[in-house]
């Protein structure tokens, strides 16, 4: 592959940090819309006086998410070593 002229080096970059941004966008607006269904959840346990947590109603976190594999976070766990665990195999 030929070498990257600085301006192409700079075209690919405002990409990447664009679509950074675009992820960035999207994360925000998806835990917005994880806070408002949890308030609503809480409302819901609050008005059928229900107790906050209900151990039946929690799935195994340790079994993963939607069918992604189990990740163990250590509260010892650094936020660089949690994003490199996110993409390493």
């Amino acid at each position: 592959m030929a070498k990257l002229t600085t301006e192409e080096a700079l075209e690919m970059l405002a990409h990447y940090r664009a679509s950074i941004d675009n992820l960035d966008a999207a994360l925000i607006h998806i835990l917005a819309e994880r806070f408002r269904i949890t308030k609503a959840v809480g409302a819901l346990k609050a008005g059928a006086d229900l107790p906050r947590q209900i151990p039946s109603g929690r799935k195994d976190r340790s079994k993963g998410c939607a069918g992604l594999p189990p990740m163990p976070i250590s509260t010892r766990t650094s936020p660089k070593s949690f994003s490199i665990s996110l993409f390493v195999k």
